[in-house]
């Protein structure tokens, strides 16, 4: 498991220190640019987050029925389904 390689590398006599070395590296520079997200930051997700789920819902009302209207075949594949567009672009863009 992960947390035992300490006693498999002392069995196997193994050299782990490069391994401990970037680990610590690793934390070290983990701990330098940590900083707690201001209000200003959480804002400006949210201000995202609602963004690309109102440019999705504004492209899936255009893009489904133009899908439908111009290539009905397609709506056996729920390509003229509102919500898979809305699914579709908010991913894409998130």
């Amino acid at each position: 498991a992960a947390g035992e390689s300490d006693p498999i590398d002392r069995k196997l006599r193994a050299d782990n220190s490069a391994i401990e070395r970037l680990k610590n590296k690793m934390a070290d520079y983990q701990a330098s640019i940590a900083r707690i997200p201001s209000l200003t930051d959480l804002m400006k997700i949210l201000a995202v987050g609602f963004g690309v789920t109102a440019v999705a819902h504004f492209g899936a009302d255009w893009l489904a029925p133009w899908i439908g209207d111009n290539f009905p075949q397609l709506d056996r594949l729920s390509l003229t389904s509102t919500f898979f567009w809305i699914v579709v672009i908010a991913t894409t863009g998130g």
